[in-house]
């Protein structure tokens, strides 16, 4: 779903997003369901995760608990 974001000069919303007032900005709004498909779409296998985290960090490295399971 798409929407037009249209705020004042002074409004809390703009100076949130960091946007110029009398600027009009197209947004989207996603579900929770649409959300919780990107999840799970995006979760990566244990050994995946691993490589990954081991091409980041360097060899033998502890990482940090993931908040994603």
């Amino acid at each position: 779903m798409s929407a037009t974001l249209n705020d004042a000069d002074r409004g809390a919303t703009r100076q949130r997003l960091g946007v110029k007032s009398g600027n009009v900005v197209e947004i989207d709004l996603y579900s929770d369901a649409q959300i919780a498909e990107w999840d799970a779409a995006d979760r990566l296998e244990d050994g995946e995760r691993e490589r990954i985290v081991g091409a980041v960090t360097g060899p033998g490295q502890r990482r940090a608990e993931s908040t994603y399971s």
